[in-house]
């Protein structure tokens, strides 16, 4: 059975779509619960590990927010000043 690649993971795919669209790493904003998460986490410009998520991707977010079911995306784009 083949592995996973070390280059194939959501921070490499958030870049490549990044750069297809035209726009710089500091104006994305991630949200993860998993580990697969961290490579995304560890590359956005703002990250959110959510309340909910595993203990060891707290490390690579910038920020925590809630957990999913108490409106984590909404307090974590609200923190940014984002929305009301």
């Amino acid at each position: 059975m083949m592995g996973i690649r070390d280059n194939v993971n959501k921070g490499i795919g958030v870049k490549t779509f990044l750069e297809y669209l035209g726009l710089q790493r500091e104006n994305s904003i991630a949200f993860g619960d998993g580990l697969n998460d961290k490579e995304m986490l560890a590359f956005a410009g703002e990250s959110f590990a959510m309340g909910n998520a595993h203990t060891d991707l707290f490390s690579y977010a910038k920020n925590k927010t809630t957990d999913v079911l108490n409106a984590g995306v909404y307090n974590g784009l609200n923190s940014l000043g984002l929305i009301d």
